[in-house]
């Protein structure tokens, strides 16, 4: 199996993002090659226009120029799952791991709000999966129930 790199794009800017791929679309492509490939990567920018990230370490921002954004979280081998919850005009990776990476300290000081966010990100992903879990039990649990309805006996007379 190989790896795989997830991206989402901000619907909200996506006028502004496809100008600047039309612009410029071989430094779209390089900014998510650079991240794919873990190296640093000069024109991505945070929200506060920091370039800190990098492809295998932590989660990605590309602003192609503009404050139109995508989101790049490090690439992964395919046989590793990966859960994300994309809410509130963003997306987050569910693993600790990639929590770690993203927020670093900012986890272990007690002044920062960070934990309260994520600890209430889980509880909505919880409750999604919770969701669906029942969803998926009730059609197996129909399906299951047709399955046992149908006539299996001989044929009725002419």
């Amino acid at each position: 199996m190989g790896f795989m790199t997830e991206i989402s794009f901000l619907n909200d800017r996506w006028h502004e993002i496809k100008e600047s791929i039309k612009k410029d679309p071989d430094r779209f492509v390089d900014e998510i090659q650079m991240l794919m490939n873990g190296k640093p990567v000069y024109g991505l920018q945070d929200e506060n226009g920091r370039r800190p990230y990098l492809g295998h370490e932590t989660p990605g921002t590309g602003r192609l120029g503009v404050n139109a954004s995508f989101t790049m979280y490090p690439s992964h081998h395919a046989d590793d799952p990966r859960l994300y919850l994309a809410f509130q005009n963003g997306w987050r990776s569910m693993s600790k791991y990639d929590m770690e990476a993203e927020f670093g300290e900012r986890l272990n000081n007690p002044d920062d709000h960070v934990l309260d966010v994520l600890l209430n990100d889980v509880k909505v992903a919880e409750r999604m999966l919770k969701d669906l879990k029942s969803f998926l039990r009730e059609k197996r649990d129909a399906n299951q129930k047709a399955e046992s309805l149908k006539y299996d006996g001989p044929g009725f007379p002419d």
